[in-house]
């Protein structure tokens, strides 16, 4: 019995499938739609070296996917999505897709959502707490300065 052999391009484009299953682009999706039209940058830190790695503009839907570089795959570390007249967001980049909302004009980190990553959810809610002992300790240096000790 002869053996067939596989057209040239059957036996590439299945050595392109295999080769491509095993790695998958991280996406970072983002839904801000009161900022629709604000240009933005995506910024990644290395100590003090800052990295622009994408730019772009809040389309009219106010989705936003930030499609990491393959340049930039195996970068681990933080993340600013910076919009040009100020704000923006902090997270992490470690290889897995997310999506972060905030539904409102005012971001802070009381009304950005993540979703599918539980480091950047733990990040945030450190965030928060590590503000609100900041916070404590203002009040109180506030009132020792205002009441210093020996007066009554």
């Amino acid at each position: 019995m002869p053996t067939r052999k596989l057209p040239r391009s059957v036996a590439l484009c299945c050595l392109l499938l295999l080769l491509s299953t095993g790695t998958k682009a991280q996406v970072v999706s983002l839904y801000f739609p009161h900022f629709t039209g604000h240009q933005w940058t995506l910024i990644t830190f290395q100590g003090n070296k800052q990295d622009t790695i994408l730019t772009g503009t809040i389309p009219l839907s106010g989705k936003v996917a930030l499609g990491i570089p393959n340049s930039h795959q195996h970068y681990r570390g933080m993340a600013r999505w910076m919009l040009a007249g100020g704000g923006g967001l902090d997270f992490i980049l470690n290889g897995e897709s997310f999506s972060a909302e905030c539904l409102s004009d005012q971001p802070d980190e009381s009304n950005i959502g993540y979703t599918g990553t539980v480091e950047n959810t733990y990040f945030l809610a450190t965030n928060q707490a590590l503000s609100d002992i900041l916070g404590k300790y203002a009040l109180v240096d506030q009132m020792r300065a205002r009441y210093p000790e020996g007066t009554t």
